[in-house]
């Protein structure tokens, strides 16, 4: 028998390792990569998936502040078209060439005998050229209303600058407006063009009519008197009532709709009915249920109930006999948040909790008798003074201050632009957009008291 050669030997031992090598590869499991593909197929659906989620938030994100911005512009093009419109079609009309006043003021009654009032109504006359200077005579001494040179470098906004100075927490409406603005060119004249003296009536008629706004926009240096230019319970009711017609607006510029601002003159009621309060005998009045469900006054419905659709209340408290404060009611947290522009008026905070007692205390009373299931207590509300907020270094203009208190919490903004430095350039916005919005046919305006003085004023 022949011995194989070395060659041989080698190549048979190929074979057989060749052999042993295809045996483990047809043992192998043939199915093992997509095992181990479908093991791995979760984790990267649920990586897939979380960035593609992340992506997609970013998105809509983008496009829904895309959308805002173009709601803005929208709702910006059409007022802008609707000024224009209103003030062509004044140029056009007859009333731009006559020299008598568009509009005056009436009494007009009301079903409070305790509560006489005065409208703003149109005149049977028509509208007056634009003047910027008005001259009493007829005897009477010589006053002189000059459009003041508005600061700008102190209030001009660029773009909605709200949204930079914006509450923490809060979501502001689309609609929100800077409060700080300087005002709006074409209402000032407007109100320009309401305060000029009409020939064809006697000057003390006249300077009744305009009154009201002369104590507003007044500068500082030109009161005849230290108190002149204090706000009274006249000029807070028509803010309010400025400030409730424009939560009526859909969309509101308010960051909630779960607001509602007190008319003036119940506040004042509310606050003497307390003199005489017992929470054991108390029954609560007409007057107060219209309120809580939103049906009274009969300028400021809403048909919102306290609670169910309410749950914060601002309203504006005069303390002192000399101060007015801003207060905002949460209704749910049973607190009220002091918004107070002299804290040196009043140092102690006991003070401040005892000038507050109408509400600590007769809210809870109200909720008792008004929510049937309602746990009842005599517990009183909290009443918590806010002390790191803007405040009038130079007494004289607390009104001001207080209605703008409330008008950035219902906007969400923050004070920021509220200061002495700014207050008269604010004050001239606040009369021409309370004639603009307040002062319109058929519209009720409280401009006087019983004994015919102009309300309540704040301190000096």
């Amino acid at each position: 028998m022949r011995v194989p050669s070395e060659t041989e030997k080698a190549v048979l031992g190929i074979v057989e390792m060749m052999k042993a090598l295809t045996e483990k590869v047809e043992n192998m499991d043939n199915h093992l990569p997509e095992k181990v593909l479908a093991s791995m197929k979760p984790a990267i659906h649920a990586e897939v998936n979380a960035q593609l989620d992340e992506r997609l938030v970013t998105v809509h994100e983008k496009i829904a502040n895309l959308e805002d911005a173009v709601k803005n512009i929208t709702d910006r093009l059409k007022a802008g078209e609707n000024v224009e419109r209103a003030n062509s079609n004044a140029r056009c009309s007859d009333e731009a060439t006559s020299k008598a006043m568009s509009w005056m003021v009436q009494k007009k009654a009301t079903s409070q005998d305790d509560f006489p009032i005065q409208c703003v109504v149109k005149n049977a006359k028509k509208v007056s050229q634009k003047t910027e200077k008005v001259t009493e005579n007829n005897g009477l001494d010589c006053k002189e209303i000059q459009k003041p040179e508005v600061p700008h470098q102190d209030i001009v906004r660029q773009g909605n600058s709200t949204v930079k100075r914006i509450i923490s927490g809060v979501t502001q409406s689309v609609t929100v407006y800077d409060p700080f603005a300087v005002v709006d060119e074409s209402l000032y004249a407007k109100l320009l063009d309401f305060m000029q003296p009409d020939d064809m009536e006697p000057i003390a008629t006249w300077d009744t009519n305009v009154e009201f706004y002369k104590v507003i926009i007044t500068p500082r240096i030109h009161w005849p008197n230290n108190t002149y230019g204090w706000l009274t319970t006249s000029h807070l009711c028509a803010a309010m009532l400025m400030f409730h017609k424009r939560s009526m607006r859909t969309p509101s510029p308010y960051y909630s709709s779960w607001i509602t601002f007190l008319n003036q003159w119940f506040v004042n009621t509310w606050v003497r009915d307390y003199k005489t309060f017992d929470p054991k005998t108390w029954i609560i009045p007409d007057k107060y249920r219209g309120v809580f469900n939103g049906t009274y006054p009969v300028d400021s419905v809403t048909n919102k109930k306290w609670i169910t659709d309410v749950d914060h209340v601002f309203a504006c408290h005069f303390i002192n006999d000399n101060h007015w404060i801003a207060l905002d009611i949460d209704l749910v947290k049973e607190k009220i948040n002091v918004y107070d522009s002299i804290i040196t008026m009043v140092m102690d905070d006991k003070d401040i909790l005892n000038f507050c007692r109408p509400f600590t205390r007769m809210i809870p009373a109200m909720l008792n008798a008004m929510i049937p299931s309602r746990k009842k207590s005599d517990k009183q509300f909290l009443a918590k003074r806010l002390k790191s907020i803007p405040q009038n270094n130079d007494p004289g203009d607390c009104g001001v201050y207080t209605l703008k208190y409330i008008e950035c919490l219902a906007l969400g903004c923050s004070f920021d632009g509220l200061s002495d430095r700014n207050i008269q350039a604010l004050r001239h916005k606040l009369a021409a957009e309370i004639l603009d919005e307040v002062g319109e046919p058929g519209m009720s305006m409280s401009i006087s008291l019983p004994d015919g003085k102009l309300g309540l004023r704040d301190s000096e």
